[in-house]
């Protein structure tokens, strides 16, 4: 699937139900001065991400983010970041598997 093709078929996901399936949706919010909020991040396997969507509002930053696997297999991760850094453990884990062409959520 073509990334420009991705913003298409969240207008019309019943017309495309299987590719739908291959696409997971997170969201990342951060503050725009200390940086603080949640990231995506790929562990293993290439991804390919697009941005549906970013709204700014109050010095926050909110980005919805199509991530689509290229690979086999693919390992995403949703961490959390404060002022100390990237925080070791993850909010959650989604793990995506070529037969299954879904992302399954871990943690």
């Amino acid at each position: 699937m073509v990334s420009k093709q991705v913003p298409g078929l969240f207008q019309h996901p019943d017309m495309y139900p299987e590719d739908a399936r291959r696409i997971l949706v997170l969201t990342e919010e951060c503050d725009e001065r200390t940086h603080e909020g949640t990231y995506i991040r790929s562990l293993d396997g290439k991804v390919n991400y697009v941005v549906l969507s970013r709204t700014k509002s109050n010095g926050r930053v909110v980005q919805t983010i199509a991530i689509i696997p290229d690979e086999f297999y693919a390992i995403v991760l949703l961490k959390k970041r404060t002022k100390i850094g990237i925080g070791k453990e993850p909010l959650s884990i989604y793990v995506f598997i070529r037969d299954l062409w879904r992302a399954v959520q871990l943690t």
